[in-house]
């Protein structure tokens, strides 16, 4: 059996003192698969401070405008289109069935 060995309190000490002085220092950085992650967390803190402090902003005429030319449109659905679609040869015998 390999014998286990204990460093001394002083080195571990020393040992944890260098690592800190490295994160400190800006030595040590995140991954770049992990940076863009830590950025989007980033940023959607800044955003969700921003909304804290200062609020929605009231909607502007243009806005307002903007969504009613939607709300004018009316668009004719075809409630059959689907079934017209349908590849009658791509589909299974089975749901063939459903469609005849």
């Amino acid at each position: 059996m390999k014998e286990k060995r204990i460093l001394p309190e002083s080195l571990r000490l020393k040992i944890i003192e260098a690592c800190v002085l490295r994160v400190q220092s800006g030595a040590v950085g995140l991954d770049k698969k992990y940076q863009a992650v830590q950025d989007e967390i980033e940023e959607q803190m800044k955003s969700e401070d921003f909304f804290t402090e200062h609020g929605l902003s009231e909607a502007q005429e243009c806005d307002v405008k903007d969504e009613m030319t939607f709300l004018e449109e009316k668009e004719e659905v075809d409630y059959d289109s689907d079934e017209n679609e349908v590849n009658m040869g791509e589909i299974s015998p089975h749901m063939r069935k459903v469609y005849e």
